[in-house]
């Protein structure tokens, strides 16, 4: 004589009492999964035809059936990945002419700024490698080389960020109407993104309070 609607009154009225953890460890089989995290000296990037394993020196395809341990459906990049064998294929590519423009100096032959190209390659590099320990903690900052009050734009920071969302969870905030003291100042960060991009952040910003 009663109704589904009946037996979920009576389970909401009890719920304190029939669920508890206890009694849902008797219940329910328990299996701690351990998820795919980048290590010290390798990098993992999924695609839908596999996987990538980085290191130092070189870059490996593998299969998934090689892969070690879980990772988040929303990780797996939609689209598939072929290898370049030759490096020279790599120098010529777009992203790689876009990043030694981003660093010449402008002169009549555009110059490359060695040091400041090394610098930028160690910033993707960092962005890219989802290995995080206290001790390496740092916040990124790109900027125009002018440092005056005029924004100038058209130096390449949005196609970087860009370019690092092509490759892992990137969430942007805006920075200009961000506040630390707002209970939702990162209610858009999910469980599974990387990398948190404060996006023209005020004058005077405290990068301490990250």
């Amino acid at each position: 004589k009663y109704t589904k609607k009946d037996l979920q009154e009576v389970l909401l009225k009890g719920i304190e009492h029939y669920i508890t953890e206890k009694k849902l460890a008797l219940a329910l089989k328990k299996e701690k999964l351990e998820f795919l995290q980048d290590e010290p000296e390798k990098a993992f990037v999924c695609f839908n035809n596999g996987f990538v394993e980085v290191s130092k020196n070189s870059f490996q395809f593998k299969d998934y059936k090689e892969l070690p341990r879980y990772i988040w459906r929303s990780e797996i990049i939609d689209r598939d990945i072929e290898i370049l064998s030759d490096p020279k294929e790599i120098i010529k590519s777009d992203f790689s002419r876009f990043i030694k423009n981003v660093c010449s100096i402008r002169l009549p032959d555009k110059k490359l700024d060695s040091e400041r190209h090394f610098a930028l390659l160690c910033v993707i590099g960092y962005l890219l490698h989802d290995y995080i320990t206290p001790a390496n903690i740092k916040a990124i900052i790109l900027t125009e080389a002018n440092l005056d009050e005029d924004s100038h734009g058209g130096t390449g920071k949005g196609i970087i960020s860009n370019a690092i969302g092509e490759m892992r969870k990137v969430k942007t905030i805006d920075g200009k109407n961000f506040s630390f003291e707002s209970q939702f100042a990162f209610q858009t960060v999910d469980i599974d993104t990387k990398v948190i991009l404060l996006d023209d952040v005020k004058n005077k910003f405290d990068f301490t309070k990250l």
